[in-house]
């Protein structure tokens, strides 16, 4: 069965939020957490996706062709990459590609935001819930209130992160739907942003 390139964005997509709330917490010492820093380079490392780990992605393509459509991909600017397009990584070796940075950030911004209304801001400290359960709960938040959309950019296929319509987003606290059923009343502070949008 032939994979659209709209599939291969979209099953792309879903595996870069299932992961960007564990790339946007970072751990140090004494199992403390903290957001990372609001800086282009913490948005980058939050949207990347190891090549070799294409296979997270549940896309019925061998190895070789998934790898070939990815750098095709790449190639019309859908994605981006860390491997030049006139020198491609050698056998044994890997990369990283991601869907583009400012296309994504609103969604990064959401992810940060629903982060601190869980207690988790820039300053290190003790979570008393499971992380994991947490940055899952988020991912979760984050897949029903966004989707990608393709549209036509520069005489090539896009695809661009936007807000589904009449999702929970404007819910905050512990009306959001899945932000906190798997750790409510674990003690974990619940705060708001103060960020409010219009839907």
């Amino acid at each position: 069965m032939k994979v659209s390139d709209n599939e291969m964005m979209q099953a792309i997509f879903i595996a870069t939020l299932r992961e960007m709330p564990y790339r946007t917490i970072e751990k140090s010492l004494g199992d403390r957490y903290a957001l990372q820093p609001d800086k282009p380079l913490n948005l980058r490392r939050s949207v990347m996706q190891l090549a070799t780990m294409r296979h997270r992605l549940n896309i019925d393509l061998s190895v070789g062709h998934s790898l070939k459509r990815i750098r095709s991909l790449v190639e019309t600017d859908a994605l981006h990459s860390d491997e030049g397009a006139s020198h491609p990584r050698a056998n044994g070796q890997t990369f990283y590609f991601w869907l583009p940075m400012e296309r994504m950030r609103i969604v990064w911004l959401r992810c940060r935001q629903l982060l601190y209304i869980c207690g988790i801001d820039e300053k290190p400290k003790t979570i008393l819930a499971s992380i994991e359960s947490l940055a899952s709960s988020v991912s979760d938040q984050l897949l029903e209130e966004f989707a990608l959309h393709q549209t036509w950019l520069n005489g090539h296929h896009a695809w661009v992160a936007q807000s589904v319509p009449k999702s929970v987003r404007d819910v905050h606290g512990l009306g959001a739907k899945h932000l906190y059923a798997p750790y409510r009343g674990l003690g974990l502070p619940v705060r708001h942003s103060g960020i409010h949008r219009r839907p």
